[in-house]
């Protein structure tokens, strides 16, 4: 900070350095010195981040417990979760520290409308497998209809807020509507 009586001005209040907008005054900041700047208020945010953003994480590092939301959401490869496996019969959860992994059989069993769909995604993944390569107009069927329900499975997931946690959490989506 200049020294405002070395310019010669024998009012120290007056001039460009004391007006009446600036919060500093001569009495808390002597001549020569300067004051630490204010700290940011706690709301204040810098642009593009959000405090609520998590931070990117390590996908084979997150520790996803079993959650019927996001195992249809792996089955339909709408989210990827690299520790966890999906099948129609079973999903297994490895945890990414100590390696054990949890298994649960029989998770579709539910008649709410995810496992429904659920169920017929696998059933239309079979199907198309199951085709021989010559048969090409059913294989554009089969193609058709496995893209439908794994269309409506994304938008239960959507209406039940999964994709909400799924972000949350730090997973990583493949599929968006």
């Amino acid at each position: 900070m200049k020294n405002f009586w070395a310019n010669g001005n024998s009012n120290p209040t007056s001039g460009s350095l004391f007006n009446k907008k600036s919060s500093i005054s001569p009495a808390a900041t002597p001549p020569g010195t300067t004051t630490p700047p204010p700290k940011a208020a706690s709301s204040a945010r810098m642009p593009g981040l959000s405090l609520s953003t998590p931070a990117p994480l390590d996908p084979t590092s997150v520790k996803v417990p079993f959650d019927h939301d996001y195992a249809c959401g792996v089955f339909v490869g709408a989210f990827a979760i690299p520790t966890m496996t999906v099948t129609l019969d079973v999903v297994e959860v490895t945890d990414p520290t100590t390696k054990r992994v949890e298994r649960t059989e029989n998770w579709l069993r539910t008649n709410d409308m995810l496992a429904i769909l659920t169920r017929e995604y696998g059933k239309a993944q079979q199907k198309l497998a199951a085709l021989p390569p010559g048969a090409a107009k059913d294989r554009d069927d089969a193609t058709r209809r496995l893209t439908e329900v794994r269309d409506q499975v994304v938008c239960v997931l959507h209406s039940r807020r999964a994709y909400h946690r799924v972000k949350e959490a730090g997973i990583r989506v493949l599929i968006e509507i």
